[in-house]
């Protein structure tokens, strides 16, 4: 079996392991122009009998964070300085801040914050004491904190801090039974979050192939009570086997989608050496879906449902939260509470220790009915988190490992296999004649979750409620087209909603989404008949509007460097989402559907010339070079692939007859000869290569000349 763990804590500390990020090393010098003071207080005008460390940087002043926030009642704690995950966490009621140390951006309440100056520690006495921003600070108690310099004083206002019950208020009564029982039961928060944002603060190393237009929301929650230091920022969190986390409140507004799923984010792996920890982002079993939660009601009834969902490894200890929860309030039926499970067996490290797991929780929603309920619920989502820990050891029972639905329902829709080849029929005649047609071949995409955590890659938040389907990678030139195509599998029941979306591959950011609404009716564009084009969709992107198609988004290009768009130079890709097969409930089988496909339409007059010489384009050798009738051309592909070659004259017309070569890698010699039908002059030849795992295309290109003579 690969990638065990057989590290124990004291070898552990010494080893350096970061979700794929640049490592930044604890400050404990005094910085350029640093001044360290000690203020007074002011709390609402109320000045207090302890004073503060202030610290006066050239970029700004910082203040003594753990200090500051027992001073205002809220707590700080330091991440550990294990894997080179230095910062801080700071908690004002459910309200949780962070940022790592250095870092020139943070999180309040999950939304990106800039940190100026960064978060530091300095060495006073024998303590390396931490300080914050002043801006930061503020934000994260929904307050001000300004800094008279005249009058030595800080001067901060604040409301207190929100508690239980502040969004539902049978939490109160439900946290408080809890704590008679025996448990510690402490508060955390649930926010949208925009995967991106943690891409551009350099949280994580991608944007988890965010799903554009469809909200996500986050968890954070508090350290285990006997802990005063975190090993991960709050966005995850470690847990032990005997701890719950509970979801309470209500459920979204009516929308076409929501679901609830507890997500392996990070694992060490210490084989073969050495130790890293790696991004996995892999969902550890089904979701708690609209869908699934109460197949019996009709589906209107649950929206802006009364629900708690508890999170655990646990059997015994699910059970008991459960029963507590519905001795504390009659406002959740029994059939309303549902268990989030954290399976044993290997698939999740539960501990509170360097070697666990780091977990994390998403919730997923998509089009709402209402835009004005769809903004309230961004903005305040109606649930409260409560972290459960006993306050004694109990006996403990966890749960088994629970096998992912089957997608498979039996019906398909390959009856439409005719009316798509009308469409692509369509495409052909509509671009043929300006156009280079470049299948991209899209394939299913996103590993399984339990796969992608034995094998020890990146799932990038896999949901088993969806039928993922990516493109290999390509570049869209200044005047391509990229145009997705498909069957609308809303029609066929294979999904109560789909979209498609443009991404920036290298970090999986998308920027650019497509929903199932919008296509309806952008089939016509290449189909006359009706009835045939409205049960498909075909939807282009361009860096420039195409005159006469008003089914096209126009790609941005990425000038501020904010994942907003793609360079020339950036590689593309386009991926599509099928959510959920209104027979079983899950994502669909890709193996009964049409999967969505595309092409990218390149203009035969323009580019060839200069791809020739285009670094972006792989060399090719041709000799002899000038060339009579035959040639050979030498090329290398570093992994097994197809490649397909075309010639074209110096205008970009194409010439010749289309050649290919399957399944090579390597360096490759292949002989060509020339038809009669080809005139003197210079020719350029491009080969596609596809390989053959479909992660990515691209070409080669290079320019020989013809010399008159006897051709057969």
């Amino acid at each position: 079996m690969k990638r065990k763990s057989f590290l124990t804590w004291p070898m552990v500390v010494f080893l350096v392991a970061i979700n794929g990020m640049t490592p930044l090393f604890s400050q404990s010098k005094p910085l350029a122009g640093d001044t360290l003071i000690r203020v007074a207080v002011k709390v609402n005008d109320t000045l207090l009998t302890d004073s503060l460390y202030l610290r006066i940087l050239s970029a700004g002043p910082q203040v003594e964070a753990k200090e500051f926030m027992r001073m205002v009642g809220g707590t700080c704690i330091p991440f550990s300085h294990l894997f080179r995950q230095d910062g801080l966490m700071v908690q004002y009621g459910r309200f949780i801040s962070f940022s790592r140390l250095g870092f020139t951006k943070g999180f309040v309440n999950l939304q990106l914050a800039e940190m100026v100056p960064p978060v530091s520690t300095r060495r006073v006495g024998t303590d390396s004491l931490y300080f914050a921003p002043l801006d930061f600070l503020a934000q994260a108690i929904g307050g001000t904190v300004v800094y008279d310099a005249i009058a030595g004083m800080l001067q901060i206002t604040k409301d207190p801090p929100p508690g239980f019950a502040a969004l539902f208020p049978p939490a109160a009564d439900v946290a408080q039974a809890l704590s008679d029982s025996g448990y510690t039961v402490q508060q955390g928060e649930m926010t949208k979050q925009n995967p991106i944002d943690f891409c551009l603060g350099g949280y994580t190393p991608n944007a988890n192939g965010n799903n554009v237009g469809a909200p996500y929301f986050g968890i954070q929650i508090p350290a285990p009570p006997d802990m005063d230091s975190l090993y991960s920022p709050p966005i995850t969190f470690n847990f032990n086997a005997d701890e719950a986390v509970v979801l309470i409140g209500r459920t979204p507004p009516e929308c076409i989608y929501y679901s609830y799923r507890s997500y392996l984010m990070n694992r060490l792996y210490d084989f073969p050496p050495s130790a890293t920890r790696t991004k996995i982002n892999a969902s550890l079993g089904e979701t708690t879906s609209l869908y699934r939660m109460r197949p019996e009601l009709p589906l209107d009834s649950m929206f802006g449902r009364k629900f708690a969902l508890i999170m655990a490894g646990d059997s015994l200890v699910a059970m008991r939260v459960k029963n507590i929860i519905l001795a504390a309030t009659p406002e959740i039926p029994e059939a309303d509470i549902h268990f989030d499970i954290l399976p044993s067996e290997g698939m999740f490290r539960f501990g509170n220790n360097p070697l666990a797991d780091w977990g994390s929780m998403l919730h997923r929603v998509a089009q709402f009915s209402d835009t004005a309920a769809q903004n309230n619920y961004l903005n305040n989502p109606l649930l409260e988190i409560l972290r459960v820990s006993p306050n004694q050891p109990p006996q403990q029972v966890l749960f088994s490992l629970r096998s992912f639905l089957p997608r498979t329902c039996g019906t398909n829709e390959f009856a439409l296999m005719p009316d798509m080849e009308v469409l692509e029929e369509g495409i052909y005649n509509m671009y043929h004649a300006d156009y280079e047609i470049i299948w991209l071949q899209p394939s299913p995409w996103v590993i399984e979750g339990f796969v992608a955590i034995q094998q020890g890659l990146d799932a990038l938040g896999d949901n088993h409620d969806a039928l993922y389907i990516v493109s290999p990678g390509f570049l869209l030139r200044d005047n391509d087209i990229a145009l997705a195509y498909g069957v609308d599998h809303t029609l066929t029941g294979k999904a109560v909603y789909t979209n498609l979306t443009i991404y920036q591959k290298h970090y999986m950011a998308g920027f650019g989404g497509i929903t199932n609404t919008m296509m309806k009716k952008s089939a016509r564009h290449f189909v006359s008949d009706t009835t045939i084009a409205d049960k498909l969709y075909a939807w282009g992107f361009a860096r420039h509007p195409v005159p006469g198609n008003p089914y096209l988004f126009v790609v941005p290009a990425d000038t501020n460097h904010t994942l907003e768009g793609i360079n020339l130079n950036d590689t593309a890709m386009i991926a599509y989402r099928l959510y959920v097969n209104t027979l079983t409930k899950i994502g669909a089988d890709p193996m009964e559907v049409i999967l969505d496909q595309a092409v990218l339409l390149r203009p035969f007059n323009t580019g060839i010339h200069d791809e020739a010489n285009d670094q972006s384009s792989s060399a090719m050798k041709i000799y002899p070079n000038p060339v009579i009738e035959r040639a050979t051309l030498e090329f290398t592909v570093p992994e097994w692939s197809d490649v397909s070659f075309t010639m074209y004259n110096s205008s970009g017309q194409p010439v010749g007859n289309p050649i290919r070569v399957d399944h090579v890698r390597g360096t490759v010699l292949q002989e060509i000869r020339l038809s009669a039908n080809i005139p003197s002059g210079i020719c350029y030849i491009r080969g596609v290569v596809t390989e053959i795992d479909k992660e990515r295309s691209y070409t080669l290109t290079s320019r020989m000349v013809l010399l008159g003579g006897t051709r057969q």
